[in-house]
């Protein structure tokens, strides 16, 4: 058993580990996992685990959606919080990554200009807690209009350019500072950290 994972099992039996700490530790484990048996050897970064954990943002919990802004329909978060974002692109951020709800998961949820994390599509937010890459809208655009498909971090159609390294991190991801802008990140990174 990794040390990873006694150290996640020890902290939950002393209930001193978040979902934020529980939803990183499993990250950590499969990218460790990944990387000591040689997964994705011949990529920029050894899976979604191994990117996220490097170029994401961790957000604690998912503030009540705005007035307007509905949950859509289950399992497809990807495509709700995509049509959101393209529909109002001064207002919300789209986000991918991982989400841990019930369980640790690929999920996508949308941010707006103060940082408020809003999930469309999961009911029970309360203890969720989410580690993802914030992407440019006009990536977002970009990618859908080429794939077809929602979704950014399983490219499988473009063979995975972002783990690969064909496309470059800082071409898809948006700044956080310029975003929010420079005072609300400074606070928002301090309260995440």
């Amino acid at each position: 058993m990794s040390t990873i994972l006694k150290t996640a099992q020890k902290a939950w039996r002393k209930n001193t580990m978040t979902s934020l700490d529980a939803l990183r530790e499993h990250l950590k484990m499969l990218a460790d996992f990944k990387k000591k048996n040689g997964v994705g050897s011949s990529l920029l970064y050894c899976g979604n685990e191994d990117l996220v954990l490097q170029h994401g943002v961790e957000f604690e919990r998912a503030a009540k959606r705005p007035r307007g802004v509905r949950l859509g329909p289950k399992k497809r978060c990807f495509g709700n919080c995509a049509d959101l974002v393209m529909s109002n692109p001064d207002d919300f951020l789209y986000v991918e990554g991982f989400g841990l709800g019930i369980i640790p998961t690929m999920h996508a949820w949308v941010i707006d200009r103060s940082g408020n994390v809003y999930d469309l599509t999961w009911r029970n937010v309360e203890h969720a807690a989410y580690i993802g890459i914030p992407f440019k809208t006009n990536f977002l655009v970009k990618m859908l209009v080429q794939n077809g498909v929602y979704g950014i971090l399983e490219d499988w159609k473009s063979d995975f350019p972002l783990l690969r390294g064909k496309i470059r991190i800082e071409e898809a991801k948006q700044d956080m500072d310029e975003w929010l802008g420079s005072k609300i990140a400074s606070n928002f990174a301090s309260n995440r950290a």
